[in-house]
């Protein structure tokens, strides 16, 4: 038993100091929206829309790389949980342009809010490919 009471301690702190990493962030809010920033496999609870938004995963990220001339700009393509309070969740597929073949669309709506994509980060760059360790994050923008 007391083998189990440790390894819970060491998992929790260690839980913690991943979290501790990065936070998922409002950037700000006011009456009319809420801006923020959510990285790949992190919830957040928004009080004032009553929902918890996930990052699940990246769809896709085909985006044209900087220092690379493309003859099409690709896209970058998420999955977003959402659950209200009195709600089942919802998947939003948001994406950096819109793609109707796909489903993937700038904004979605959920509970009466729109939920837009502002920007997917990092972003690709010639020559140096994004490194496993490194987590996605998206910036949102959230709209009555």
């Amino acid at each position: 038993m007391r083998k189990l009471i440790v390894i819970i301690i060491i998992v929790a702190g260690l839980s913690a100091c991943r979290s501790q990493r990065f936070k998922s962030s409002v950037i700000s809010s006011n009456q009319d929206s809420t801006e923020l920033v959510l990285e790949e496999g992190q919830n957040l609870f928004l009080e004032k829309e009553q929902v918890n938004l996930s990052f699940v995963r990246v769809l896709e990220d085909s985006r044209c790389p900087k220092g690379v001339q493309c003859f099409w700009a690709g896209v970058g393509a998420v999955e977003l949980t959402a659950m209200g309070t009195y709600t089942r969740p919802q998947a939003l597929l948001l994406s950096t342009e819109n793609i109707i073949d796909k489903n993937y669309a700038k904004s979605a709506v959920f509970n009466g809010y729109t939920y837009r994509l502002v920007s997917l980060s990092p972003y690709p760059i010639k020559d140096k490919p994004k490194s496993d360790s490194e987590k996605y994050r998206v910036r949102l923008v959230i709209k009555k």
